[in-house]
């Protein structure tokens, strides 16, 4: 954790925000052409539904109590969001928007949204709303069941792909090239930039060239078997 800002709770005027960045938490994966993110959903967000979350212990069994039959009552009710801001390497693009899992779990409602910037970053937006306080024991089970299935479901996979990797698929080569320097250009000390110029310019059968960039992608990065 990078940094933390918990906020203003006493101003009632607005939302309670807490914010938390972070680096090198290591949800992801670069690849080459590729790279991978994991965003899952945080428990704190879901906190005030975890008094559902076992309700086999309600069941009858061999001499214990029967079942419960009071209903429940949480501390609060809320409006939640958690916001997830994934910022891709330079260059890449998501792949394409993967279908998010909202489970049942009436009359509470969970969604996900998943917002792809102009930037290329993409925002996930995980919101839970708990509409009132009291609950009865079959709307308590629901919950539970729903929650159950959010825990057991996949987490949220975002790929990403090269854009120059795109444009050379898709024909347009002197686009990928043209990117390709771009990129180089502004990041004129990182090995991967040059690498990737090299392999554009192989790619476009200028090997000279490729081979020109790939000497200057080996003296940044001397370790690279890519280079």
């Amino acid at each position: 954790i990078t940094d933390h800002d918990l906020g203003a709770p006493g101003d009632l005027t607005r939302p309670f925000e807490i914010r938390v960045s972070g680096q090198n938490w290591k949800r992801g994966t670069t690849q080459g052409q590729t790279a991978v993110v994991y965003v899952g959903v945080d428990p704190t967000l879901l906190g005030p539904l975890l008094e559902f979350k076992d309700q086999k212990k309600d069941q009858d069994m061999p001499g214990d109590k029967p079942s419960r039959t009071d209903d429940y009552y949480l501390a609060l009710s809320l409006h939640a969001e958690q916001r997830y801001t994934v910022i891709p390497p330079a260059g890449f693009s998501m792949k394409r928007a993967p279908e998010p899992h909202s489970p049942e779990l009436r009359p509470v409602k969970f969604s996900t949204k998943i917002e792809q910037q102009p930037d290329n970053s993409v925002v996930v937006t995980n919101t839970v709303e708990i509409p009132k306080r009291r609950y009865t024991v079959a709307e308590a089970a629901k919950i539970a069941a729903g929650l159950k299935e959010l825990r057991s479901s996949p987490v949220l996979r975002l790929e990403f792909t090269d854009q120059v990797d795109q444009l050379l698929k898709d024909g347009t080569e002197k686009d990928g090239l043209a990117l390709a320097r771009e990129r180089a250009k502004a990041a004129p000390e990182s090995a991967a930039a040059l690498i990737r110029l090299a392999t554009t310019l192989s790619m476009v059968g200028a090997n000279g060239q490729a081979l020109e960039v790939c000497r200057k992608a080996v003296a940044l990065d001397p370790k690279s078997a890519r280079a």
